[in-house]
């Protein structure tokens, strides 16, 4: 897995998070920002995969995927790429982790077929 963050001037979002190589398979999650902040877009590269992939994201600093209940989930289908705007962006109080899995839900840590790449944009 390598992740970055960069800082972007402007309005929008001040940090971009970006992970191209999203943890998945297990009950491991990924911390994109351990504070307090809002999220305002999800792209989601699956392009290098044929099965659909899920985004889990979690208001935490301790989930556990497969067992904690994601606050948002994030689709993209097989061979494809998905790009997510929230204008009003969404809110997290305690820290902003991932996962990503095979199957929807809570449940499960089905494992994704191949890379998937994933670019958040937050304000901290």
């Amino acid at each position: 897995m390598a992740t970055s963050k960069r800082t972007i001037p402007g309005n929008f979002a001040n940090t971009q998070y970006e992970d191209t190589d999203v943890t998945d398979g297990s009950s491991s999650v990924s911390t994109a920002d351990s504070t307090s902040g809002t999220l305002f877009g999800v792209f989601l590269d699956n392009t290098a995969g044929s099965s659909d992939a899920f985004l889990r994201v979690f208001d935490s600093n301790s989930a556990q995927n497969g067992t904690t209940a994601p606050d948002h989930i994030f689709y993209a289908p097989g061979n494809s790429s998905r790009m997510y705007s929230i204008p009003d962006g969404l809110a997290y109080g305690t820290g902003l982790q991932y996962a990503g899995a095979g199957v929807g839900g809570t449940a499960g840590t089905t494992a994704l077929q191949s890379t998937l790449v994933l670019r958040l944009l937050i304000e901290t």
